[in-house]
C-alpha cells in the first residue's frame, strides 16, 4: 500500500513537472515573439550591420573625467574639523 502511494505522489510530481516545464516554454516562445514583433514595428532588423556601429567622435567633443581634480578634495571634515582629532 505503502509502494502504491509512492509511485502515485511520485508520478504526480512527474507530471507537474512536465506541465511547468510545459507552460514555461510556451511563455519563452510567446516572449521571443512579442520582442520580435516590436522589433520590427520599430524598424529594427536582426540582421542589420550598423547594429553595433559606435558614432564617431567629434574633434570638437571633450571628455570631463569622473573624478573630482585633487585641488577640490581635502581631507578636512566637514567645517574645517580633522577626523579623529580631540575637541
Amino acid at each position: 500500500m505503502q509502494e502504491d502511494l509512492r509511485q502515485f505522489v511520485l508520478r504526480r510530481f512527474i507530471e507537474e513537472k512536465k506541465r511547468i516545464q510545459k507552460e514555461l516554454r510556451q511563455d519563452s516562445e510567446e516572449r521571443q515573439r512579442i520582442d520580435l514583433e516590436k522589433a520590427m514595428l520599430e524598424g529594427i532588423t536582426l540582421d542589420d550591420p550598423t547594429i553595433n556601429e559606435a558614432p564617431a567622435i567629434d574633434d570638437m567633443q571633450t571628455v570631463e573625467p569622473d573624478s573630482p581634480s585633487l585641488n577640490q578634495t581635502s581631507s578636512f571634515a566637514p567645517e574645517g574639523r580633522i577626523f579623529g582629532a580631540g575637541s
